[in-house]
């Protein structure tokens, strides 16, 4: 018989950012997106009225794009 034993405090999970919650920090860059449960890659960036917003529509939650390796 095989026995797990499930962790006494539960991880927070706090790479993903509700849009509920909060937008990205006022500059312009690529982030990994949630969109209809599908994770994609969506820009912030300021549209033709000043305003910043992600270049796509139904952005549930947002995170920041992983950084390139240093040795590319």
């Amino acid at each position: 018989m095989t026995t797990a034993f499930l962790p006494k405090k539960t991880q927070k999970m706090d790479f993903w950012t509700k849009v509920d919650d909060a937008f990205p920090k006022r500059e312009e860059a690529m982030y990994l997106v949630v969109l209809d449960r599908m994770v994609g890659f969506a820009w912030y960036r300021k549209d033709d009225n000043g305003n910043f917003t992600f270049n796509k529509e139904g952005v549930t939650h947002w995170a920041p794009t992983p950084k390139l390796p240093e040795d590319m």
